[in-house]
């Protein structure tokens, strides 16, 4: 099993955007990210006349017959999340893949 991993906005501070996890290894290769829903996405957006901001996608595997939650904390405060935290509480270990991009403000 494969777990999707926030979405890490690494200019200011760790931010939770969204999470999945449950994604069978099998089902992702062929394009089908469906799987348990922790977060809903929230897209980058950075402030205004800020510059370009770095975002980073992590993906996980997840071990077996090990379900992944947030807990209270994380689900209020994505703002303050503590992405070493969550890969600790949950054994998962080395990204397998990551994806970075940069991005501005659309008015800018």
């Amino acid at each position: 099993m494969l777990v999707k991993l926030p979405i890490l906005h690494t200019f200011l501070k760790n931010t939770l955007t969204d999470k999945l996890s449950d994604l069978q290894g099998s089902a992702l290769r062929e394009g089908q990210t469906q799987g348990a829903t922790l977060t809903d996405h929230h897209p980058p957006t950075p402030p205004q006349k800020s510059g370009y901001h770095r975002y980073q996608f992590l993906l996980f595997e997840q071990l077996p017959d090990a379900p992944v939650s947030l807990g209270e904390g994380e689900k209020l405060s994505r703002g303050k999340w503590d992405l070493q935290a969550f890969i600790t509480r949950f054994d998962l270990g080395e990204p397998v893949a990551t994806l970075q991009l940069l991005t501005h403000n659309y008015k800018d």
